[in-house]
């Protein structure tokens, strides 16, 4: 099932165009208002109630000089569900340049005003003029979809053209372009009928002038107040006395009850219950009428209203369903609860059972919870409803629940407790999240829910849930037994019982995968994650296959395809962005592999950036386990640029997440240990790093190879390079780690360049290079740079192997000329300008002073590795051991 599958019918009807009757007054001068409108960006048509605001523009669409995409406003749309909408109508219709861009973008619960920018660029883009005519526009209450609104319009106002329908001022800031002339106007006073429409519209019934005269006079031209006139049977003034026509000059709502209770009072018996029944939903067919009423020629009395004018239209794009003008529900609704109020709970289950059965789950919680059966609508979320939490229509689901929520006083019932789980979820409320299943746990020990079965099984299953979420906010060494106690709960109840069991265990196996990622056991994550991603696609579930693909491209970098794991990582997030899913949690793995990609090939910029939209998205916290790998990744960046503020913010941050996250999964765990032992070398602080070495590793496994290593990499800092190979073993071991053999072999040859075992280091530089070739990791050659450096020169004279790869090697440790051949055996027979390179003598300049490594580093915007290893080679050939030496060497040589 594909996430658009997921949708109801519900939601798809607000993005069609109204049908135009077939009997319609000609109303040549609001066309001419039209067409005059779109020569500017923004029209806005505004009047009160039952001016045929829409039916004006409407019929007017059917000969607009561009494609018309039309959208009427859902008055509890927040900025995800408005623009959902938005790229719905869009799709209805069909405006030709445009369906490549703004079919990949499906707005997610964090859907913000930044990525209204996306769509933007799409249709600037586009070749087609647009007119998006948004209806009802009074109705958008939400700041941030008003402010989207007109972020559209500055980004597009020479493709766009809007048109804005609302019985009030829209809530936008267009006062300042009214001014400027970008606004046209059509208020009820356009709207009105003059006397020559009404004489149209009376056509053929038999009114004398001085009848029409009346007729125009009470009613002010108010077309809705003319068409309700012409309802009855007989001339309007037989359906509506004098008396009564004078009643048009009160109160705008008063006038529109009164006339709105003469169409019902028009109406027969049956057709009366009819409106009152399907008022309940906000379109309706003949398949759902039938479900409210019982009666098979719902269809019958839905045309004959739109014959009638009875403010009732059809759906342009969808000609089975209609929908009744707001006032006239709204009074149908009044009707229904005065006069049986006893039947609205029985309705809205009705409407709730027929939204189940045409897969619209969030509409049928809504109904359910209106119907005040919240045990049903407890059985549908956990049946159903749930796995919509990681699709799309999150958003819509959460508005639903919010009528429980905002209702205070309310008994705390299990399906109460049920739905705020989900709400709380849903806020990343992580700890009342908690709470709520807490609660609904004891209410299931003690029994409160037996006998029943069905709302028993969704309990379970959404305790099960919520324990498994809680498990990647903390207590991470927990993830794969909850994840396992949600495949037993699906194993143990009826079968019918939770139909979305298939979307559960996608979501179990996905967290058993990262479960066992973290935990060292690689090859079951692989297997688990891989078959979680494709079923996840195949299950609408766009959020578990980006997460699921996120954490396959880690285990990539892990087996050393660097280039391959960059990859997929960028190309997740780029799929996540499309969908306005930046700030989802699911995709901080991908931002953590880009990072650690970027880092082993040695850009640096590229890793920060990564790091920056990765702490942005992981606000609040959520998936713990993704972010503390960021913040592992983000202490090696920092350390490999030189900067020590830097690695002391990430490792900050680490502490916090650390705090937070309870039990760690083992190769979590070790590999936090190896980056903050790694700090503490950077940092000089040679002791702290011995204190917190673990004790030697017995296993092979990736854990274990990143303890060896770091474990030498002590060795070294403490003057003991004759421990360095017994610590790290035999290579081969590390063939399973391709970046920890480069590692490996990089400090094993430092170790012996230390121990003056020239060929050895040789040796175990030429494995390095190799495994670079083919990785091309090659930050472990950077770490190293001041001893690396000579070695690697070497081996590019003696061998003349991976020549690419060693340039990049000598470029990263500073010396990317012909200085990597070995130096002159004596200085003075070289001439001074051709003994140190430009940058050497760069640095050279400031020996003399009382700068340090690090300032002269901060002075010539390079990283203090680099400025070190230039030291280096300038003692070299200089034929010198110290600085002072050197000073006084070069001075000599007329260098300074």
């Amino acid at each position: 099932m594909t996430e658009t599958g997921i949708g109801g019918a519900r939601s798809r009807l607000r993005v069609s165009r109204p049908a135009v009757p077939p009997v319609l007054v000609d109303r040549p001068r609001l066309d001419a208002a039209l067409i005059a409108g779109i020569e500017g960006p923004i029209t806005v048509v505004c009047a009160g109630p039952g001016y045929g605001k829409t039916l004006a523009v409407a019929a007017w669409a059917e000969d607009a000089p561009w494609p018309v995409v039309w959208l009427t406003a859902d008055p509890d749309a927040d900025l995800p569900s408005f623009w959902t909408d938005m790229l719905a109508a869009f799709r209805v219709a069909r405006v030709s340049g445009y369906d490549d861009g703004l079919d990949l973008i499906a707005p997610g619960p964090d859907f913000g005003l930044g990525d209204v920018d996306r769509i933007s660029d799409v249709l600037a883009a586009g070749s087609t003029p647009v007119i998006v005519v948004i209806d009802d526009v009074h109705l958008i209450t939400d700041t941030d979809v008003n402010e989207s609104i007109i972020r559209l319009l500055d980004a597009c106002e020479h493709r766009l053209r809007l048109i804005l329908i609302g019985r009030t001022w829209p809530r936008l800031r267009l006062r300042r372009r009214q001014l400027d002339g970008a606004v046209t106007e059509i208020t009820a006073e356009d709207l009105a009928f003059t006397s020559v429409e009404t004489r149209q519209l009376c056509d053929g019934m038999g009114l004398s002038e001085a009848e029409l005269g009346v007729l125009g006079e009470r009613t002010q031209g108010w077309p809705a107040g003319l068409r309700l006139a012409l309802l009855g049977r007989g001339s309007p003034v037989e359906v509506a006395s004098r008396d009564a026509l004078w009643q048009f000059s009160g109160h705008n709502r008063l006038v529109a009850a009164y006339l709105l209770e003469e169409v019902l009072a028009g109406l027969s018996s049956s057709d009366r219950r009819f409106l009152l029944a399907t008022s309940l939903v906000p379109e309706v067919d003949a398949s759902l009428a039938h479900a409210l009423t019982g009666r098979d020629d719902g269809r019958r009395v839905l045309e004959q209203m739109v014959a009638d004018n009875a403010l009732t239209v059809r759906l342009a794009d969808r000609p089975d369903w209609f929908r009744y003008h707001p006032m006239l529900r709204e009074l149908l609704g009044d009707r229904l609860q005065t006069e049986v109020p006893d039947s609205v709970p029985e309705l809205h289950r009705r409407a709730a059972h027929w939204y189940l059965d045409h897969g619209d789950h969030v509409a049928a919680v809504g109904h359910l919870i209106a119907a005040d059966d919240r045990a049903q609508a407890a059985r549908v979320l956990g049946g159903y409803a749930i796995p919509l939490m990681l699709t799309a229509r999150a958003a819509d689901l959460a508005a639903t629940l919010q009528q429980v929520d905002d209702k205070p006083g309310l008994p705390a019932t299990v399906a109460e407790q049920i739905i705020g789980v989900v709400l709380a979820y849903h806020r990343r409320d992580y700890l009342l999240m908690g709470q709520y299943a807490d609660a609904v746990e004891r209410m299931l020990a003690d029994g409160a829910v037996h006998p029943d079965a069905e709302l028993v099984s969704s309990a379970r299953i959404v305790v099960a849930v919520a324990r498994m979420v809680l498990a990647r906010f903390h207590t991470i060494a927990d993830l794969t037994v909850r994840a396992e106690q949600i495949r037993q709960v699906i194993g143990e109840v009826e079968p019918g019982h939770i139909p979305a069991a298939p979307a559960y265990l996608v979501l179990a196996t996905n967290n058993l995968g990262i479960g066992n990622l973290l935990q060292g056991r690689l090859v079951e994550a692989r297997g688990m994650l891989e078959g979680c991603r494709d079923q996840a696609v195949d299950q609408g579930m766009g959020l578990v296959a980006i997460a699921a693909s996120g954490y396959l491209s880690l285990l990539d970098l892990i087996d050393g395809h660097l280039a391959e794991a960059g990859r997929r990582a960028r190309a997740t997030l780029e799929q996540a962005g499309r969908r306005g899913w930046s700030r989802q949690p699911q995709v901080l793995i991908s931002h953590a592999v880009c990072i650690a990609a970027a880092l082993h090939t040695g850009h640096l910029e590229e890793a920060w950036e990564h790091v920056r939209r990765a702490r942005v998205a992981g606000e609040p916290v959520t998936d713990i386990a993704a972010l503390m790998i960021v913040e592992i990744y983000a202490i090696w960046v920092a350390v490999a640029a030189g900067d020590a503020d830097a690695a002391r913010t990430a490792a900050d941050r680490l502490a916090v997440l650390r705090s937070r996250a309870g039990a760690l999964p083992d190769l979590l765990r070790r590999w936090m240990c190896v980056v903050l032992i790694r700090l503490h070398l950077v940092h000089g602080d040679v002791e702290g790093a011995r204190e917190s070495l673990p004790p030697m590793p017995q296993d092979w496994g990736l854990a274990g190879v990143l303890e060896r290593v770091v474990t030498a990499e002590v060795a070294l800092a403490s003057a003991k390079p004759n421990d360095v190979a017994a610590i790290l073993g035999p290579s081969t071991k590390y063939r399973d780690y391709p970046i920890q053999q480069c590692e490996a072999m990089v400090v094993a040859a430092v170790a012996a360049a230390r121990c003056r075992r020239d060929a050895q280091a040789l040796d175990r530089i030429g494995e390095a290079i190799a495994v670079a070739g083919t990785t091309g990791s090659v930050r472990p050659f950077a770490a190293w740079s001041a001893d690396i450096g000579p070695i690697v020169a070497r081996y590019r004279l003696l061998t003349g192997k991976h020549v690419e790869v060693v340039d990049r090697i000598l470029e990263l440790c500073g010396d990317d000329t012909a200085a990597a051949s070995p130096p002159p055996a004596d200085p003075d027979a070289v001439a001074p300008e051709q003994l140190l390179t430009e940058r050497e003598l760069a640095v050279l300049r400031y020996l003399p002073t009382m700068y340090k490594a690090s300032e002269i580093a901060a002075d010539l915007f390079v990283s203090v590795n680099t400025v070190k290893t230039h030291q280096q080679s300038i003692y070299r050939k200089l034929g010198v051991s110290t600085r002072r030496d050197a000073v006084d060497r070069a001075r000599e040589r007329r260098l300074l």
